[in-house]
């Protein structure tokens, strides 16, 4: 029996940018399951990044739906729909204070979150005690990354938004960004992810969009998508 669907979209577009009259990004249809990966895959400055701002609502929609576990998503609070939709930028911001501080950092709406279960949770992406006591904006772009991935699932969403997630890390650590994700899928949660690697998207398994000339492609598999990719360019 499928797993129930979690997060989808019908001929979502995003709003137009100052200045412009036409949406970057539209004709958007996915449907995505607990479990599932989807992969966003396309060039550098094709619209991946403006397509998972769009899915969290941090770039307005100009037309068509976006539903989470069958409600309207558009209509959602922004904080409580971002609690249950976290999105991971490829370059997360580094606030004032430790590594850890920033990884238990969570709205004043929502329970604190505990030092000793995040001190867990960033252990098995290799972030240790002497990391995670170091300011964060002292700490390298992929240590900083895998803190945003920690705090993300730390708050328990439903599907998680991520861009590029191994861009910045060596083999090992990309090994143990794979686990704790797949972790994530047994647990019934679900991904969608940008990226160019094609190593990224063999690892996750999953489906896939081809994003190109303000369009996304749906396509059965990320590697027929990477194929395509690799004819583009």
């Amino acid at each position: 029996m499928p797993s129930p669907v979690i997060f989808q979209a019908r001929s979502l577009a995003s709003a137009p940018f100052p200045g412009d009259t036409q949406p970057w990004l539209s004709g958007i249809n996915f449907s995505l399951s607990r479990g599932q990966v989807l992969h966003a895959l396309g060039r550098s400055g094709s619209g991946k990044s403006t397509f998972l701002r769009l899915l969290n609502r941090l770039q307005d929609a100009s037309a068509g739906a976006l539903e989470l576990a069958g409600e309207n998503a558009l209509a959602m609070p922004p904080l409580d729909f971002r609690h249950r939709v976290q999105l991971v930028l490829q370059t997360p911001v580094a606030f004032d204070g430790k590594l850890l501080d920033n990884i238990c950092l969570s709205p004043p709406s929502r329970p604190a979150v505990d030092k000793e279960r995040a001190r867990d949770a960033a252990g098995t992406l290799g972030l240790d005690v002497d990391v995670l006591d170091r300011r964060a904006d002292t700490v390298s772009v992929g240590e900083l990354y895998r803190g945003g991935i920690v705090r993300a699932l730390l708050a328990a969403p439903e599907v998680l938004l991520l861009d590029e997630p191994t861009a910045a890390l060596d083999p090992a650590s990309s090994a143990q960004v794979y686990a704790a994700l797949q972790r994530f899928l047994d647990d019934d949660g679900a991904i969608v992810c940008a990226t160019h690697d094609s190593a990224t998207a063999s690892a996750l398994g999953g489906n896939a969009l081809f994003i190109h000339d303000g369009t996304a492609k749906n396509m059965d598999t990320p590697d027929a998508l990477i194929r395509l990719g690799e004819q583009g360019n």
